[in-house]
């Protein structure tokens, strides 16, 4: 109790600082702030090559669940996680979102309550956000910007593309990856996972998972029948990323592998008894619409599907020969075999 008191006063001194940048917020939200900050922790991982790697992730349920960048929990092998209490504890990973950059960690024993959550859709451009975070491993930081825009896309390693992020002002630095961006009221709007410099010394811009994005993707993977959920992969990525696909998993999706051409998406192969498969679509076919939506991008389709649910209906218009056609396509979990 004593090391909470003690982290309470010390981010309300850092709110001292931060208020000229908060200006616009309610003042009342700065009362969740350490409840927010309670609800974080610091994640250190053992690499590969037996060093260590830092990381943030946030409590997000009474069962044990914290969620943090699938970068981070992947890039090593045994995990601890420590509370703002100070208390250190393993924790194992349990559920992957690759595509998402989204992971799951466990551990065992009670966790403080997770912090408030909300949609990035209450927030605007310009209002004010702050990330909590563990960066180099030196301890929780508090970090403040504003919200510049949305629905960014953000490549942040060479076969992912992240689509839909909110981009801030707020300089995140290596170990904030995986912590909470939150609105000024105390809420977590979003899971902070890369940081881009404009240019050579100038300024850095924070990119984030949006929670609404994060919220139906953890409830994804922790509602999946494996103990270790990786993302659905919806068939939309060939040859590149299909080394993640494990050999007959089965994922939501059309039974197509697609490759970008120009303003479509060629299909290069369809998996044999897939929707896609019995609805007719044949390698060659060159995908512009997905349920009204232009695709130029296999991220396009993917998240098409997302946005869609398990037997839903997706039509797919098509060139083939020159002529137009709408395919209609139903989402099912489909067996790859790559």
């Amino acid at each position: 109790m004593q090391r909470l008191a003690a982290l309470a006063t010390a981010i309300a001194l850092s709110l001292l600082t931060l208020q000229p940048a908060l200006a616009g917020c309610d003042p009342t939200g700065f009362r969740v702030l350490p409840a927010s900050t309670a609800s974080t922790v610091k994640i250190t991982i053992r690499t590969f090559g037996g060093q260590p790697a830092f990381g943030t992730g946030v409590i997000w349920d009474s069962d044990g669940h914290i969620v943090t960048n699938d970068h981070v929990a992947t890039v090593g092998d045994q995990h601890t996680v420590t509370l703002a209490s100070g208390e250190r504890r393993a924790a194992r990973v349990v559920a992957r979102s690759p595509d998402q950059d989204l992971a799951v960690l466990s551990v065992d024993g009670p966790l403080p309550p997770a912090a408030p959550r909300a949609s990035a859709a209450t927030l605007q451009p310009g209002d004010a956000v702050l990330a909590i975070g563990n960066p180099f491993g030196q301890g929780t930081t508090l970090s403040t910007g504003i919200v510049n825009g949305f629905g960014r896309e953000v490549i942040t390693a060479p076969n992912r593309h992240m689509m839909g992020m909110v981009e801030t002002t707020v300089p995140l630095r290596p170990g904030n990856s995986g912590g909470p961006l939150l609105s000024c009221r105390g809420e977590v709007v979003g899971i902070n996972t890369a940081a881009v410099q404009t240019a050579p010394g100038g300024s850095t811009l924070g990119f984030a998972i949006p929670m609404e994005i994060a919220d139906a993707a953890v409830a994804r993977m922790l509602g999946a029948d494996t103990a270790v959920a990786a993302a659905p992969d919806f068939g939309s990525r060939f040859p590149a990323e299909s080394g993640t696909l494990q050999r007959g998993s089965a994922r939501p999706g059309l039974g197509l592998y697609v490759v970008p051409g120009g303003a479509a998406l060629v299909v290069q192969q369809v998996v044999p008894g897939s929707p896609a498969a019995r609805a007719g679509a044949l390698p060659g076919d060159a995908i512009i619409e997905a349920n009204g939506r232009m695709v130029s991008s296999p991220e396009d389709l993917q998240s098409m599907i997302r946005d869609a649910s398990v037997g839903a209906i997706a039509v797919l218009r098509i060139l083939r020969s020159g002529v137009a056609l709408d395919m209609a396509v139903r989402i099912t979990p489909v067996v790859f075999s790559p």
